[in-house]
């Protein structure tokens, strides 16, 4: 069953299975949130744990052990736990005999949505149980609808940067695995959105700012805005080759494996390190106009 908070402004339901939004919608009806169709993207706000993205060969070795874990992690296949009361509520995923064959750690994983307004707040908290070093990364995943407008296609439709830097990205290999990152220019701290964008994998920026607008060209009506301000990577996807009528805009903690690196998860670059008994936060926000 999944789980509804509602405070008269916006509308939402999640999944217990991975914490994954379902739905987002204005008071009015309106559905900002990508609704899954698998023709191009099955999922709809998959919440990612403890990796971002893919492991060359979906695999990486800790301790002279190896082991297997699918891309973006195995969180959003996970049925979690949750405790809800007003407008927020808590997922929680426990490490457990099927985690612990894909990733050897103690850990308590915490995925929390509280409703202010026109925003939501999104809070990630991973705690460290176990007796060693905690690494991981994680990120978010949403899709959003685009266009947002019937009258307006999906060329109308931009990304702004408020605080845009100078920004690297990254780019991947076919296998979807980082093969460098290099400078980008972002014209006018905006990029006007086509489908052929995506059609090399996605785009992932580095020094982008902390804060993202998807909305029409002329800057009015309907819009949402993330904003990610301890994550040091955004990115944009669609499915390759396709006219999808959605974007996901994505907050990233780290980036996927290398390309021809078989990873050590002791020395993987990036990694978030987690002592025992310490609580890591990661907040962002998303808001709907």
């Amino acid at each position: 069953m999944n789980i509804i908070l509602d405070n008269g402004i916006l509308r939402l339901e999640i999944s217990p299975r991975g914490a994954e939004l379902q739905s987002v919608k204005t008071a009015d009806g309106h559905e900002y949130l990508w609704q899954g169709d698998p023709k191009y993207w099955k999922d709809r706000a998959i919440n990612l744990f403890p990796t971002v993205g893919r492991l060359l060969d979906g695999q990486y070795s800790y301790e002279g052990q190896t082991y297997a874990m699918g891309c973006h992690g195995f969180a959003s296949k996970s049925m979690m736990e949750y405790e809800a009361e007003g407008n927020r509520v808590v997922f929680t995923l426990r490490d457990n005999e099927e985690t612990r064959k894909q990733f050897p750690f103690a850990f308590r994983y915490e995925v929390s949505y509280t409703l202010e307004g026109n925003t939501v707040q999104v809070l990630y908290r991973v705690y460290n149980e176990g007796d060693k070093l905690l690494r991981f990364g994680l990120g978010g995943h949403p899709g959003f609808f685009v266009p947002m407008r019937e009258d307006a296609p999906f060329e109308d439709y931009r990304l702004r940067f408020p605080k845009i830097g100078q920004t690297l990205r990254a780019e991947f290999s076919d296998k979807g695995l980082l093969v460098r990152e290099y400078p980008y220019e972002v014209q006018n701290g905006c990029i006007d959105l086509q489908h052929g964008l995506f059609d090399n994998d996605a785009i992932v920026l580095r020094n982008a700012g902390d804060t993202v607008i998807l909305e029409h060209k002329s800057g009015e009506g309907r819009g949402v805005e993330v904003c990610y301000p301890e994550m040091p990577y955004i990115g944009f996807w669609q499915a390759a080759f396709t006219d999808a009528p959605y974007i996901c805009i994505e907050p990233w903690q780290s980036l996927p494996g290398r390309e021809g690196v078989a990873e050590r998860w002791e020395t993987r670059p990036g990694m978030i390190e987690l002592e025992p008994g310490q609580c890591y936060e990661n907040p962002w926000t998303i808001t709907i106009r």
